[in-house]
């Protein structure tokens, strides 16, 4: 994992360590993910870990908390609903309280996950000393302002933080265009933790989709937003569902794009076909469920969701391959519905 392979490469011996994982909102994201799987993996191999985020922007610290051998904190009452001057107040209190945490728990490293989080924590730590800290680079942050780029930048390059670890080469050169030095980056892809991803599909929760045995069901996950280009799986779905009229697809995300794509929907008259039944957090378990697998971003520099279950992700693909024959009955139909999901909207490749 990213901490602890970056103290191997400093030369570091294999001791126990204490370690701080940043976030800045509780939400359910990619890096949000990464970091309670990082907390995760550290804790049950003997460190002493502590996860901290800013504040609960979704309402899960008591579900995220349940069951984790290590201490989960929201250092803020930051809420969507409050005023202006309640937010700041709220940021200022929860940075107090991360200060605090860093000067009184004796960090051996601090690892954040986003670039608000890389640019909140990672001054505090260097001023706090003694911890390496470790920025992550999850890929392109739409919308994001070009002087905070520049800060992230400088932040790397004078070395508040130790290392920017990048989950791929593609996001590594985004960095390097965004003008931090490559000699302060590295690549660690992401990691994903074992389990017990070779089951088959689970019969229970397709019935509790609606969907019936006969049916091919088709899953997509991600936030519905402009990146994760969901409008082109729903363009296609038009065409498939002509082809195979037993296809369904599932879209599991929330976001603003909510009413566009509902919108969509309902223009293509394919409600029968297309759901957006909006978050969840049983993701593995809905992926075993899926026959197909399907990820139409603009852009995705290392999908998790691609790679769950790390040590069962051969026998998954096998396991799509057989589901994809077995339902489209023939290798031509398969390639027939991929070629259809990249022709229709004129969709990425």
């Amino acid at each position: 994992m990213n901490a602890l392979r970056m103290l191997k490469a400093s030369g570091s011996p294999e001791e126990e360590l204490s370690i701080l994982f940043v976030g800045t909102q509780m939400a359910l994201g990619g890096a949000q993910r990464l970091l309670l799987d990082q907390a995760r993996w550290f804790d049950g191999h003997g460190h002493r870990v502590v996860a901290a985020f800013l504040y609960d922007k979704q309402g899960l610290a008591h579900e995220w908390s349940a069951g984790l051998g290590f201490p989960l904190l929201t250092l803020s009452s930051i809420g969507s609903s409050q005023n202006l001057f309640k937010k700041v107040g709220g940021a200022i209190a929860g940075l107090a309280r991360l200060w605090s945490l860093l000067r009184g728990g004796r960090f051996d490293v601090v690892e954040s996950f986003t670039y608000d989080s890389n640019l909140l924590a990672l001054p505090l730590a260097w001023m706090a000393g003694g911890a390496v800290r470790i920025a992550t680079h999850h890929g392109i942050i739409e919308g994001f302002p070009r002087l905070m780029e520049r800060l992230h930048s400088g932040l790397v390059n004078v070395g508040i933080a130790s290392i920017l670890v990048n989950v791929s080469r593609k996001v590594l050169e985004q960095a390097a265009g965004a003008g931090i030095r490559r000699e302060h980056m590295t690549v660690i892809p992401n990691g994903i933790p074992p389990g017990d991803g070779n089951r088959a599909n689970d019969p229970a929760l397709r019935h509790e989709l609606g969907i019936r045995a006969d049916e091919t069901l088709i899953i997509s996950v991600g936030r519905l937003v402009y990146q994760k280009g969901h409008e082109y799986l729903i363009q296609a779905m038009q065409d498939i569902v002509r082809a195979f009229p037993l296809a369904k697809t599932i879209i599991f995300g929330e976001g603003p794009l909510r009413g566009q794509l509902e919108a969509q929907i309902d223009r293509l008259a394919i409600a029968d076909a297309v759901q957006l039944p909006g978050n969840r957090t049983d993701i593995e378990r809905l992926l075993r469920s899926a026959d197909i697998f399907v990820l139409p971003s603009r852009w995705k520099d290392c999908p998790s969701h691609c790679w769950k279950r790390w040590t069962a992700v051969f026998q998954w693909w096998q396991h799509v391959w057989r589901a994809s024959r077995r339902s489209f009955r023939t290798r031509p139909k398969v390639c027939l519905f991929r070629r259809r999901m990249r022709g229709a909207g004129h969709g990425p490749e």
